[in-house]
């Protein structure tokens, strides 16, 4: 009798030591974690493979998952394609620093992934559907959340205390966001909410000591409860409707002292804060014409127009004229032009503004007919840089940009490398040093100085292929398509066939209405029978020299 009670202690001991809650949910030996989906552990790496849903855990009734002992030496977490649900519980308290989602999953149970203090990223799948309460709070080291606009459904602080997470980027047509979904996220320092919100909820930014601005959408209706509750670096926010659609947001006050006291902005029309209001330039050269603008989407300069009495739009397609629709525009500077006026209409959606006139004063002085114009050139060869001025008792001087200096240079006449730095035409010795190189021609007489325009030099070096093209398989009727990369500046790129009637490479025919692109970096072809088998290749050019890539085969299945 001794021995039997004797036994009975020792199997009690035994329980004791291994109790139920280390024990898998309705998991077997093989490695179960749902009906169809099973787990294994291999060097760290926790994998779960299978389809459909995973199981739900549970702490309080001591249904923990089969890894939860050895959670801690976890160090990431690979979730199969064909898994659907993550339970509740799976990986609670979980050491992973990563996990990776399949692109089936659809939701994500309660407390999931809770207490990861280590998990430093998830990408959320596009797919998802329902994310649980508190599914990834106090992961600590998380340091962005990513939220789909496929998420219909959040549970209640969902992030709740992630102390590390920096940026909270959630999309567009999102329907809703829940209570305390980033209470305690102290690192969080800039949010916008996304459009299509109605309701902020209660507490959703609860703690958030570090938030300083906050964007949100004209959809909100109602800034609930302690939303902003403990936010007290928030100084600026920024709301996408109008003043009198801010003032019909309900905001309760309880636990939203921060909000009410920020810095408030609101969509309004552009206001005007500095312009060019008059400019003095030399025939043949081009005056330049700024705006600035709070609140600007859109500019268009105008010119009052004494033959038709009314404001005139300046023509995009002018080639006497830059940025007509931008915040500079320059104009070249014409005796037609002298005393002409010029305005800006500034736009955005909601509204207009427009400058006073500024006026175009040109006075003659020597004019450029000619500026120079770039050049390309292999390292060793000489180029030459020429200018046209109009006008008596010239004196030319080249000079180059200095980026050490920031300045404009005078060409030295004692470098052997220049000659003709005190004519209209300069040659310059090329070599690599002076690849982008910028050079300009100032022309004086006693009127007055005139610059040219700014001339390049690019020194090309021997085109390299970086990426060669990849072999690509295709079905009859589809197009696939060949790309090629290269190195060496101002490349021309020219894409070729192998002919097998004359085995010998062909050019790509560019009438051809199977191929484009044949003078680019990527050749697209319609893939045919007669074309199974083809070698395509793109011999890259510059005047430095030519490289040819790889081959890449066409294969077509019937």
């Amino acid at each position: 009798m001794k021995r039997i009670l004797s036994l009975v202690i020792i199997i009690a001991i035994l329980l004791a030591a291994f109790p139920a809650a280390a024990l898998p949910l309705r998991a077997d030996d093989d490695g179960a974690c749902g009906d169809n989906a099973f787990y294994s552990v291999d060097g760290g790496v926790l994998t779960i493979t299978g389809s459909g849903a995973m199981w739900d855990y549970s702490l309080s009734d001591g249904a923990t998952p089969p890894w939860f002992d050895p959670a801690s030496s976890i160090t990431s977490i690979v979730i199969g394609e064909g898994i659907t649900r993550v339970g509740a519980y799976a990986f609670y308290y979980c050491g992973a620093r990563s996990v990776s989602l399949p692109s089936t999953l659809v939701s994500i149970g309660p407390r999931a992934f809770m207490h990861c203090g280590r998990l430093l990223e998830i990408e959320l799948n596009s797919g998802l559907v329902s994310v649980g309460e508190k599914a990834f709070a106090d992961c600590g080291s998380l340091t962005e959340a990513v939220i789909p606009a496929s998420v219909s459904e959040i549970g209640a602080s969902t992030f709740l205390d992630c102390v590390g997470l920096v940026s909270a980027e959630m999309a567009a047509g999102l329907p809703a966001l829940a209570d305390f979904m980033f209470r305690g996220c102290s690192g969080l320092v800039s949010v916008s909410l996304p459009e299509g919100v109605s309701v902020i909820p209660e507490g959703l930014f609860m703690g958030c000591s570090s938030l300083s601005s906050v964007s949100i959408p004209s959809s909100v209706a109602l800034v609930s409860a302690y939303a902003f509750d403990g936010c007290s670096a928030l100084s600026e926010v920024s709301f996408a409707g109008t003043r009198g659609e801010w003032e019909a947001v309900e905001v309760r006050e309880l636990g939203n002292a921060p909000l009410l006291a920020a810095s408030m902005s609101f969509a309004a029309p552009p206001s005007v804060t500095e312009l060019t209001y008059s400019v003095t330039a030399v025939e043949g050269v081009t005056a330049e014409f700024r705006v600035e603008a709070e609140g600007a989407s859109s500019y268009r300069w105008q010119y009052f127009s004494n033959k038709y009495d009314k404001w005139v739009n300046v023509s995009l397609s002018n080639t006497d004229y830059t940025g007509a629709d931008a915040d500079t525009m320059t104009v070249l500077a014409t005796k037609a032009r002298d005393g002409m006026v010029y305005r800006c209409v500034v736009k955005n959606a909601f509204g207009s503004a427009y400058t006073d006139g500024a006026v175009l004063t040109v006075v003659s002085v020597p004019r450029i007919a000619l500026d120079p114009s770039s050049k390309v050139s292999a390292v060793g060869n000489t180029v030459s840089f020429g200018v046209k001025a109009e006008g008596r008792q010239l004196v030319y001087r080249w000079q180059y940009y200095s980026q050490k200096n920031e300045k404009w240079v005078n060409v030295s006449s004692a470098n052997t490398d220049y000659s003709g730095v005190g004519t209209n035409r300069l040659t310059v010795f090329a070599t690599a040093a002076r690849d982008g190189m910028r050079y300009r021609c100032r022309v004086r007489n006693a009127a007055g100085t005139v610059y040219s325009l700014v001339a390049k030099l690019t020194v090309a070096v021997e085109p390299a292929i970086t990426s060669n093209p990849a072999s690509k398989t295709a079905k009859a009727g589809d197009t696939v398509s060949f790309g090629v990369k290269a190195t060496g500046g101002a490349l021309s790129y020219r894409w070729q066939y192998f002919s097998r009637k004359y085995s010998k490479w062909i050019d790509v025919s560019l009438t051809n209405s199977a191929y484009s692109g044949a003078c680019t970096r990527k050749l697209t072809v319609m893939a045919a029978p007669l074309r199974d088998g083809m070698k395509y290749r793109c011999v890259v050019t510059n005047i430095a020299g030519t490289a040819y890539s790889l081959a890449a085969k066409l294969t077509v299945e019937q």
